[in-house]
């Protein structure tokens, strides 16, 4: 695992990206990149910090680029969402994707977008995915799988962005 600061402009730039794609709502004095590989993917994660905290970003999966669930639940980004029932959750955290008869409410998006999980109870965010249905299909159907699950609260990327935390 391999852990630098980015440069002013570096860190102004994924910023910027982030605002735009996530509507990112806080500014932090730097920001940190985690390059390390898993299941021979190198992968990049971005932890921002400020004077109080730091707070796991943005993960750089090199075909896709995703919020980090830790700054879902601080409401920092904003993403389109599923929430799901209890029954479903236990599956989602050992990574199996969303199907339709699990989803309880949704916001509004389209094939391919991405898309956060929450759970029923608290609204937190669980996962992170790809819509394999629009949110309409979703509601008309009521079958079939919803969303392809990328990340999700436990798994080897949760765990690394958990070990970079006890490191900065």
């Amino acid at each position: 695992m391999y852990l630098r600061y980015l440069s002013k402009r570096e860190s102004r730039e994924l910023l910027e990206k982030l605002k735009k794609d996530f509507k990112l709502v806080q500014e932090f004095d730097h920001i940190i990149v985690s390059e390390t590989v898993l299941k021979d993917k190198k992968i990049k994660i971005y932890i921002g910090v400020s004077s109080t905290e730091k707070i796991p970003l943005a993960i750089d999966l090199v075909e896709e680029f995703i919020p980090a669930i830790h700054a879902l639940n601080k409401d920092l980004m904003k993403i389109n969402y599923v929430k799901i029932d209890q029954g479903a959750m236990p599956r989602i955290l050992n990574g199996a994707d969303v199907m339709a008869p699990g989803i309880v409410e949704t916001s509004d998006f389209k094939i391919n977008d991405l898309v956060g999980v929450r759970e029923f109870e608290r609204s937190l965010y669980i996962a992170v995915g790809k819509a394999l249905m629009s949110s309409e299909e979703i509601r008309l159907l009521r079958r079939g799988k919803a969303v392809k699950t990328i990340h999700y609260a436990g798994d080897i990327i949760w765990r690394n962005i958990i070990d970079i935390l006890k490191k900065i």
